[in-house]
């Protein structure tokens, strides 16, 4: 009978070691599961972060290309402006040249005219 006490009290020395050791196991899973939880909240964070940057660069690429094609239609219609003034000025310009070449013309005419007239004057003088 004594055998079997000190076989029990030996059983339970033997499971009171397994359940500190079990324990101690837990306790280190417990951490490792805490120090991976803490990493994944980090690399969430990150990747959160990483998405509103990118989010914010694609938001700005976005306007910056707004942007760009609103100076782009800007600058075009100021091309189209300045190109229909030079136009007009140049269209302008040519009615007033062909101007002075009718109104030279019309000189010489009136001048050949006077000077016909004033040689027909000068004959019937003589």
């Amino acid at each position: 009978m004594n055998h079997m006490v000190s076989a029990r009290v030996y059983d339970l020395d033997i499971y009171k070691e397994i359940e500190g050791r079990l324990k101690h196991d837990i306790l280190i899973l417990r951490k490792r599961n805490f120090d991976h939880d803490l990493s994944l909240k980090k690399e969430n964070i990150k990747l959160k972060t990483l998405r509103q940057e990118e989010f914010n660069k694609t938001k700005i690429s976005y306007r910056c290309r707004d942007m760009l094609e609103s100076i782009e239609k800007t600058v075009t219609s100021k091309q189209h402006e300045r190109n229909s003034k030079i136009d007009s000025v140049k269209a302008a310009l040519r009615r007033h040249y062909d101007n002075n070449i009718k109104r030279e013309e019309r000189e010489r005419e009136i001048e050949e005219v006077m000077m016909r007239a004033m040689s027909e004057k000068l004959q019937e003088e003589k």
